[in-house]
């Protein structure tokens, strides 16, 4: 794209208006590039420590959780609303905890960012055994209660609503399925 003339001069001073404002919230740094990748190099480092440190508490929530599991007619249930703030940890909490026994189904739920969030993991075992599939729990039972939708594979899978005020109902839902 092209500018001339009159255009050119007012494009040229609405950059340079741009880089005066992101000197000044940088605080008039001598040399603004390397002051960017600075904080670049930063918010990268904040971040994966951030990650980390996200990963480390899904781990220590799925063995609190697989500690409070609930014999329901020979199968351990696991049925939990929690507090993650993004639906990648929903989905790696239930995987964590379906991998880790062999005769287990979970239910996590989460309110995230004003929405239900829902994952469901079945160990591989009870896939095979009982025939429990968690993209039919999903699509037949969950996402019609939470008026969402969703879908997986049979031994994991994720939903997504609007109804917050059924995740109560949505965890003990395993009572049901077994």
């Amino acid at each position: 794209e092209c500018v001339c003339a009159d255009a050119a001069e007012a494009k040229i001073m609405d950059d340079q208006l741009i880089l005066k404002s992101i000197g000044s919230i940088l605080k008039n740094p001598k040399d603004l590039v390397k002051s960017v990748e600075q904080l670049q190099q930063e918010y990268a480092a904040v971040k994966k420590k951030l990650e980390s440190a996200e990963q480390k508490m899904v781990k220590q929530l799925a063995q609190d959780l697989i500690a409070s599991a609930q014999n329901h007619m020979g199968v351990l249930c696991v049925g939990e609303i929690v507090e993650l703030d993004n639906l990648e940890l929903l989905k790696k909490l239930a995987q964590d905890i379906r991998t880790e026994k062999e005769n287990l189904l979970v239910i996590v739920a989460a309110s995230i960012s004003g929405k239900s969030a829902v994952a469901v993991g079945i160990s591989d075992a009870l896939v095979k055994e009982k025939g429990l599939d968690a993209n039919a729990i999903i699509k037949n039972h969950i996402a019609p209660m939470i008026q969402g939708g969703g879908g997986g594979q049979k031994g994991l899978a994720t939903a997504g609503g609007q109804r917050i005020d059924e995740l109560a109902q949505v965890v003990t839902l395993y009572s049901k399925l077994i």
